[in-house]
């Protein structure tokens, strides 16, 4: 699904958006799911968290923005997301994505090892923009 092509009202049916849903905007607006980020939550009457101009690539910073302000949908790369995962595992910070309902992950391929990997924390449903091949 591209989201820059989809109607406001499929994200309230698909992806349940509620009241007290918060998007994490990070995403610099050269990206076309800026759109998303920065929109998305309007569907559902949710918040929007902003994080700070820098601190996309700061993991703990994403990390703790994730858990502060309980943000229920999170957009990221596949290559954000397994550096994500892989310091989650390294630091112990599994607990704070336990607001994570929906994570969003596109732009390039999305290996098997990252969406098991990301299974095993069991915190939230992974919603595919990407085709994945079963092996």
């Amino acid at each position: 699904m591209q989201t820059s092509r989809t109607q406001p009202w499929i994200w309230s049916v698909a992806f349940l958006l509620r009241r007290d849903d918060v998007f994490l905007c990070k995403t610099s607006f050269t990206f076309d799911i800026f759109g998303t980020e920065l929109y998305g939550w309007l569907v559902g009457e949710g918040r929007l968290a902003i994080l700070p101009a820098g601190q996309e690539g700061d993991l703990p910073a994403l990390l703790d923005a994730v858990h502060n302000y309980g943000v229920t949908h999170l957009n990221t790369s596949p290559t954000l997301l397994r550096v994500l995962l892989k310091a989650i595992d390294s630091t112990g910070r599994q607990n704070d994505l336990e607001s994570l309902r929906h994570l969003f992950s596109g732009g390039e391929a999305l290996s098997p090892d990252i969406i098991q990997h990301l299974f095993r924390l069991g915190t939230c449903m992974l919603s595919r923009k990407t085709h994945i091949r079963p092996h």
